[in-house]
């Protein structure tokens, strides 16, 4: 039987958004990311200033073969988004392509799906405009053994509570001085650096290539990895030991970006034994590209069983979502696009 379902949101800017052929680029040769507020007129190219995005965010992009995909293990997944009927096809677990018929702000949507690990991918056929902004999916989260819920609108049937556990990687002290917590190692020449804007938004970064840094965890169903998406980031890999849900071997991710993003889901992973000791290792693939953590959090299981739950991950905070699925409002990115 599988763990508790929860309804799990992961932003189009999450580096587990695995873009082709490039995640940052021109439109017409590549995958792009707009912010509702912050227009490209406005971007400096001589990076003087620090580029930080403001609103939501967009991947969108106009060249026929671009392909995006995301894994996870659970019973459902929508894809957010706007596009024309037929200018895509999607495929799952390596399946026939379906031809894309976007409907209700989704790109796409399978659920009833065995809980098991999936993977969906989306290729365009057409050089007309794909936009993405996020992947909603019912994953597992918590103990074994518990009641499962199929589909995204099942009724609220119990009240519910999340707990979770975070832990900076650096700590700030009163008088600005940082250092490294304790939960987090680091392994390599580096250099690694504490103090990188620790006032705005403390991270562990490094730019050497090879460079690691590690954390160890237990008695938890999920882990989720938390960091800075910019132009001056690069490629990197993250390995689960022992392996788990869709981390069965080491998994490469990039973390490019033109605008700077905090809080972009660099990683994470769910259905979990909680009663494991699990270490996450991410290393820098690209010397001279930063690399970056700026928390790890680990939610809880402290809720009631039949509870519908879920979670949001453009956020640091997790919450409960009463309404289910809430779509996307796409139009206010037609001055941008």
């Amino acid at each position: 039987m599988a763990p508790n379902l929860y309804n799990l949101t992961v932003l189009d800017q999450s580096p587990t958004f695995i873009y082709s052929p490039y995640r940052e680029g021109d439109l017409n040769s590549s995958w792009k990311v707009f912010y509702s507020n912050s227009p490209d007129s406005s971007y400096d190219s001589t990076h003087n200033s620090d580029n930080l995005a403001s609103g939501t965010s967009l991947h969108s992009t106009t060249l026929q073969g671009a392909s995006l995909q995301i894994s996870f293990v659970g019973t459902a997944i929508y894809l957010s988004g706007s596009g024309t009927a037929g200018s895509y096809s999607t495929t799952l677990d390596g399946g026939d392509a379906v031809d894309g018929n976007p409907a209700n702000g989704y790109l796409v949507s399978h659920d009833g799906l065995d809980y098991e690990a999936h993977t969906l991918v989306l290729n365009t056929t057409s050089t007309l405009q794909l936009n993405v902004t996020s992947a909603l999916m019912t994953v597992g989260v918590g103990d074994e053994g518990a009641e499962q819920i199929h589909g995204l609108n099942h009724p609220l049937e119990h009240s519910a509570t999340i707990t979770d556990t975070k832990h900076l990687a650096i700590d700030v002290a009163s008088d600005g001085s940082t250092s490294l917590d304790s939960f987090f190692t680091t392994n390599g020449n580096g250099p690694f650096n504490t103090n990188h804007d620790a006032q705005g938004y403390s991270r562990i970064d490094t730019t050497g290539k090879g460079s690691k840094i590690l954390f160890s965890f237990s008695s938890a169903s999920a882990v989720f990895v938390y960091g800075s998406t910019n132009y001056d980031h690069g490629a990197y890999s993250v390995t689960l030991s022992p392996a788990a849900g869709v981390s069965t071997s080491t998994r490469t991710f990039n973390s490019t970006s033109k605008w700077f993003a905090y809080d972009a889901l660099t990683y994470w992973e769910t259905n979990l034994d909680r009663d494991k000791t699990y270490q996450v290792t991410f290393e820098n693939l690209a010397d001279g590209k930063y690399m970056d953590i700026h928390q790890k959090t680990f939610p809880g299981s402290n809720f009631r069983v039949g509870a519908l739950k879920g979670w949001s991950t453009g956020i640091d905070e997790f919450f409960i979502e009463f309404c289910g699925v809430s779509n996307r409002i796409l139009g206010f990115f037609s001055s941008f696009l």
